[in-house]
């Protein structure tokens, strides 16, 4: 993928060192990151990456029975490892810093992370965890362990896309029939289509036309 394919805002590693984020002109610009947030923007970026590959794997037909797509399982373990990393290192993903402002009011303060909420893949990274506020720390979605049986159900295949923080669209629908674009979490890149004559995958649309609806 070469940076004019990637969404407006993404960020993303630069071979000569440091980080790179998307303009919106298409051209990759610097970055500028704290030192004491470099390691931290790697992992947020690794698991957004390995988010997207799962994504991916999940909705590929394979033949092999309940374990998603090709890799879905290595993706899946790398997913856990890259998770338990940046937790014990920095603490939960959604974590906030709370302090009393007045009698009864407070302040929430998130954590920099590098600039990484502004990537707009960002919000399907942080769904990954169950963040618990009162005792400052997050729990693993499904997604960390649920195989997702591979189906041949489009309502399903749509409903776990839909689980998994990705984005689909409908790109053509006649009284019959129904084209979908299955898309990355960050609503860009389309990764595959869904072509489906179900009439149970009809009605579910109903008048929607995409995940936003």
């Amino acid at each position: 993928m070469t940076h004019r394919d990637r969404p407006v805002g993404s960020l993303h590693r630069d071979p000569a060192g440091g980080f790179l984020v998307i303009a919106a002109d298409g051209s990759a610009v610097d970055h500028p990151v704290p030192p004491d947030q470099v390691a931290e923007l790697g992992v947020l970026l690794d698991l957004r990456d390995t988010l997207a590959a799962l994504q991916v794997s999940l909705v590929e037909p394979t033949g092999r029975g309940s374990t998603g797509g090709p890799g879905s399982a290595e993706l899946r373990g790398r997913l856990n490892e890259l998770y338990d990393a940046y937790t014990d290192e920095w603490g939960a993903l959604n974590r906030v810093t709370v302090r009393r402002t007045g009698w009864i009011e407070n302040s929430r303060t998130r954590p920099a992370q590098g600039g990484f909420a502004a990537d707009p893949a960002a919000p399907a990274v942080y769904a990954l965890e169950k963040y618990h506020e009162t005792r400052n720390f997050g729990t693993k979605t499904e997604i960390f362990s649920d195989p997702s049986e591979a189906s041949s159900d489009p309502v399903a295949v749509l409903e776990r896309w839909e689980r998994f923080g990705a984005t689909w669209r409908v790109v053509e629908r006649t009284s019959g029939s129904v084209t979908i674009s299955l898309c990355r979490c960050d609503g860009g890149e389309e990764v595959q289509r869904l072509r489906s004559h179900s009439p149970a995958l009809l009605r579910w649309l109903a008048g929607r036309t995409s995940s936003q609806d």
